[in-house]
């Protein structure tokens, strides 16, 4: 999908241009500014940019879904991953108790 040149809206910036554009990141230059400004594709659209191409924002939107969708499964295996390790340690605990503790060795008894 071609996203260079098309014209886009910031909730606070204005309207703008994509000059750059890659499967994670977009650059827009906004009107009035000299600096581009970055941003994450395609979570920008779902938060606070528009793009003025009808054809291109459901493509754009689909690509969002997905991308909260990933995320979301993405938060599931971490919590996942932390149950399961912190289920592991508590294993761990209760088999180093089940162990037998040694005895202190007996200090030997001072002759007088």
């Amino acid at each position: 999908m071609k996203l260079v040149n098309k014209k886009v809206k910031h909730v606070s910036f204005g309207n703008g241009k994509i000059v750059k554009a890659d499967d994670n990141h977009i650059s827009i230059q906004f009107d009035g500014e000299e600096e581009e400004r970055s941003f994450q594709y395609p979570q920008a659209f779902g938060k606070f940019l528009k793009i003025m191409d009808s054809k291109i924002e459901k493509t754009i939107m689909k690509d969002y879904e997905i991308s909260v969708e990933q995320n979301k499964l993405d938060l599931e295996k971490m919590e996942q991953a932390r149950i399961d390790a912190k289920e592991k340690v508590k294993e761990e605990a209760i088999e180093a108790n089940k162990k037998p503790k040694k005895k202190p060795a007996k200090k030997a008894k001072k002759s007088k």
